[in-house]
């Protein structure tokens, strides 16, 4: 498969690092804030915010407020996670495991609510398990994330953010700051995801799955009645078999990408 090319033009006005770390670990969040972030925010007049999280609910709390601001149109934020995480999830400092798809669900609010705008850093290892929060017959959950590839120690992140920081801040280049990271970085890779790229990676593999019009006419029948309430079992099979018949991949293709890119 050929490299997948994609347009961006982005808006932000705050930084928030979100810091939920084992206790007696290194706090690799708060030196990122207080060695970059808070002075490269304040050189370009962007807001930038240390978050400190304990518990779930925790998180969970501080996703309401941001959501508020964003809603009052204060606000477009980047996100920055210094967290453990595994396959599954990111972990807290109250040993909580929230996994990447609740993540997902939290960060969509936001994304939804900004236009696809929500770019993501997650300084944890395996932050590139962050693509489970996709499904692409919702609304993005962000429009792109850095990550890890794979287990990786506090020293090499906090070493890596800092240059990549370092240079998106003072510059606005996502692309150059993305492939600086991976240049310092010899030992470790690190994987940028773009939601429309996904999605597109996503699709390909539905697409490979042979349409079968029996099947999947057994597969749907059982919704019919919600989806026309006025009909009777009969005239909802025969809705049901014309739709089917005049199924369009490439118009349905099309809208499903429009809902998850928030164009419709």
């Amino acid at each position: 498969m050929g490299s997948i090319e994609f347009y961006y033009e982005l808006s932000y006005n705050a930084v928030f690092v979100i810091q939920s770390l084992k206790i007696g670990d290194r706090e690799t969040g708060d030196e990122l804030y207080n060695n970059v972030i808070k002075w490269k925010c304040l050189k370009n007049n962007t807001a930038a915010y240390l978050i400190i999280i304990k518990t779930k609910e925790d998180l969970f709390n501080f996703f309401q407020e941001v959501k508020i601001l964003v809603m009052r149109g204060m606000l477009i934020p980047i996100l920055h996670f210094e967290m453990h995480s595994s396959e599954q999830g990111i972990q807290l400092t109250s040993m909580e495991v929230v996994t990447w798809e609740d993540l997902g669900l939290w960060c969509r609010e936001l994304n939804v609510l900004i236009k696809n705008q929500l770019v993501i850093s997650i300084a944890t290892c395996m932050g590139v398990y962050f693509y489970k929060a996709i499904d692409i017959l919702k609304p993005a959950p962000y429009w792109g994330y850095i990550g890890p590839k794979d287990k990786i120690s506090g020293f090499y992140l906090l070493r890596d953010f800092t240059n990549f920081y370092d240079i998106f801040l003072e510059s606005g280049n996502l692309e150059g700051s993305i492939t600086s990271l991976n240049n310092e970085s010899t030992r470790f890779e690190y994987l940028f995801m773009n939601g429309d790229v996904l999605f597109t990676l996503l699709y390909e593999q539905l697409d490979k799955i042979p349409y079968n019009k029996e099947s999947k006419f057994h597969k749907l029948k059982g919704f019919t009645k919600k989806q026309f309430p006025l009909l009777n079992r009969a005239q909802r099979r025969s809705q049901l078999k014309k739709n089917i018949e005049e199924h369009d991949p490439i118009a349905f293709k099309k809208k499903v990408k429009d809902h998850y890119l928030m164009k419709d």
